[in-house]
């Protein structure tokens, strides 16, 4: 990109099946790679590179973090982490782990309404008897 224009010289195309798109894919690149540059991450501002984490890593963080502090499990992940590489097989930082386990604790919210819950709840368990 020279001065916010992209470069057709290189570019990326891929390809669906049109039978079953989310099955298979091909990516074909043409032109030539010496001139693409390394970009940040979407709206980053920063120009280190971005590595998603594992979906395995992210599932056993959401795992671990219904149980334990997110700073626990972030200092297991770290010091334990043995096998892989680096960037995709232990957590980017102590943030990730409380977002993940803020999203899973708004999954299971029944409502941001306390006034609805208590009536959830009291038509479901049977322990309220008059409300």
């Amino acid at each position: 990109m020279v001065d916010g224009k992209a470069n057709k010289a290189f570019r990326k195309e891929v390809y669906f099946p049109l039978e079953t798109p989310d099955s298979v894919c091909i990516v074909h690149y043409l032109g030539d790679s010496n001139i693409s540059e390394i970009a940040p991450h979407g709206n980053s501002k920063k120009t280190q590179p971005f590595f998603r984490a594992k979906p395995s890593v992210i599932h056993e963080m959401e795992l671990k973090t219904e149980l334990e502090k997110p700073h626990k499990v972030y200092k297991n992940l770290v010091c334990d982490n043995t096998t892989g590489h680096d960037a995709v097989s232990k957590p980017r930082n102590l943030k990730q782990l409380h977002n993940l386990r803020a999203a899973r604790q708004e999954d299971v919210r029944l409502s941001r309404d306390a006034i609805y819950n208590t009536h959830e709840i009291a038509y479901e368990g049977g322990f309220v008897h008059y409300l």
